[in-house]
């Protein structure tokens, strides 16, 4: 049976996996110039635009793989977790249902009857929506007739605890959704990180690079072999694109 959640939680893995792999190849490449950089400071240490703009590159580059941990961490686990709670409070919850369910046949209770007869399979795959109905209705039900249910070995501490268990349960549920909405801010945050790195890239290291062209042409197409994205394919592009016999990186 369909379940919302849980296909929200299918869908933003898969985007996750799209996403952290094009952002993970793009701060390869942005380590990768940083390094190259750092490897040759005696080129560009006595120009100053070029200290400022290696360092933000390395705060922005920090942030930037710090949101990516954060990211990746806030799912980890997450359905792990929820199917864990979940399975004692179901097996918790048919065992009530069933105690209700022979409580309402020894009564000729048919109404009791019909919304306690699922089996636990059924149980188990019913939509959020119906599990929480279905929660709702067995405590006003435990609340009408949990007195009762001794005969048929329901003890009030084991009410009491598969009650505990179903509030856990039902939070538990909610944890996936509460992921997704945190993961967007987390996405804007990384997408605000690239965005400043390629802005710092393409308006202040790709053009102080220019004057190493004709003094230091070594490091010049280093750099330029520094900035191109290889991607976990094997495939790579260059950024910006470099067009055969020009001499910048515009």
């Amino acid at each position: 049976m369909f379940n919302p959640f849980v296909f929200s939680y299918l869908w933003a893995n898969t985007i996750r996996k799209v996403m952290k792999k094009s952002i993970e190849n793009k701060a390869r490449m942005y380590q990768t110039v940083l390094d190259l950089c750092r490897n040759n400071a005696g080129l560009w240490n006595g120009v100053p635009a070029f200290v400022l703009s290696l360092e933000k590159l390395d705060v922005e580059l920090q942030l930037l793989r710090a949101n990516i941990t954060q990211q990746g961490n806030r799912l980890l686990g997450v359905k792990d977790q929820k199917t864990t709670t979940l399975q004692p409070m179901y097996v918790s919850v048919f065992v009530l249902k069933k105690a209700l369910y022979m409580h309402g046949s020894s009564t000729s209770n048919l109404t009791l009857q019909a919304r306690h007869k699922q089996s636990l399979s059924t149980l188990v795959r019913l939509s959020t929506t119906k599990l929480v109905a279905a929660c709702d209705e067995l405590r006003t039900d435990i609340d009408s007739y949990g007195a009762q249910l001794a005969d048929f070995g329901i003890s009030d501490t084991t009410i009491s605890q598969t009650l505990g268990l179903i509030e856990i349960g039902l939070a538990a549920l909610m944890n996936p959704r509460n992921a997704i909405i945190e993961r967007k801010g987390l996405t804007f945050n990384l997408d605000a990180s690239v965005r400043n790195i390629d802005k710092l890239l393409k308006e202040r290291l790709d053009l102080l690079i220019l004057s190493f062209n004709t003094l230091q042409p070594s490091f010049y197409q280093s750099y330029k072999n520094a900035r191109i994205i290889i991607d976990l394919h094997g495939k790579y592009k260059t950024t910006p694109p470099l067009e055969k016999g020009s001499d910048s990186l515009d």
